[in-house]
């Protein structure tokens, strides 16, 4: 028996399709220096920066893009961190850490934008504005400038290998700061994971999952559907890929040292991948 899904749909106050997983990479080993102005730096940037043919090395070894060579220079990705001398202390009811959150942006804006503009386009590409730095490719003169600067804390390298890390992962996108200062938990909100399903027992994820469906037409095995009871539709939404369980396990695992990002939102799981990720356009349709 069918139960009525138009229910279940009704509930989803955000649905998230999440296909990709959410991979953070160990850093590779290298040494911490300080600059004679106490800028924090990974010691293998200035070894690479000034070796082209280390660089080249690297580059060929790395399935990320940590550096490019453009004009036989090297352009190292580093993340920037600025010194909080701000003095505004995040504390107060929401609304007011809202505002002072606002506030510190504020006071980092034009520090940010001083050490930008030092730059010439040859020696810094940026990427992204952070909300205490920026990131972006960086050549050896520009990377000098940096830790001479009395406004810079650290500067990051992400140097990468396949390896998950979502203990980590919640310092580096700043949900701790979010938990902490704004208690932002993800409580009171409902995410449908539209994926290979959910390990509903797994106990990092007991009492998350709130509700489950399946909609899966690809033919598995024997069967000429791909639900768990062999049908295309299923009111259950068991995972037999994984896939699903480790994105719902980003979102809201309870485990208290690999914890969520919003731990305390409730799960919605919806299945229309089979194990081996195929996926029919019937699948998609059936949602909309």
């Amino acid at each position: 028996m069918k139960k009525d899904n138009s229910l279940f749909k009704k509930t989803f106050i955000v649905c998230f399709v999440l296909f990709l997983s959410v991979l953070l990479m160990s850093i590779t080993r290298s040494e911490t220096f300080f600059s004679n102005v106490g800028v924090k730096y990974d010691s293998e940037i200035i070894k690479v920066i000034n070796n082209i043919t280390l660089a080249k090395n690297m580059l060929d070894k790395s399935t990320f893009t940590i550096l490019d060579i453009t004009n036989n220079k090297t352009r190292v990705n580093v993340i920037v961190r600025l010194k909080d001398n701000s003095g505004i202390d995040i504390t107060g009811t929401k609304e007011e850490r809202e505002n002072l959150l606002e506030q510190k942006e504020e006071w980092f804006k034009p520090r940010i934008d001083r050490i930008l503009s030092s730059f010439s386009e040859e020696e810094f590409e940026l990427q992204r504005e952070l909300s205490n730095g920026f990131s972006g490719k960086i050549t050896s003169s520009g990377f000098d400038k940096l830790i001479n600067n009395l406004d810079v804390e650290t500067i990051d390298w992400p140097k990468t290998r396949a390896k998950a890390l979502l203990n980590n992962s919640a310092q580096l996108i700043n949900a701790t700061g979010v938990w902490n200062n704004l208690n932002y938990t993800g409580e009171g909100i409902k995410v449908c994971v539209i994926d290979s399903g959910v390990n509903a027992s797994h106990p990092d994820l007991s009492g998350k999952i709130i509700d489950e469906y399946c909609y899966c037409s690809v033919s598995e095995g024997t069967n000429s559907n791909c639900c768990p009871d062999g049908s295309s539709e299923d009111d259950d939404a068991e995972d037999n890929n994984g896939h699903g369980t480790h994105v719902t396990g980003i979102i809201a695992s309870k485990d208290s040292t690999y914890k969520g990002i919003s731990y305390d939102a409730d799960i919605y799981a919806v299945t229309i991948v089979d194990d081996l990720e195929k996926i029919l356009n019937k699948s998609l349709l059936i949602l909309t």
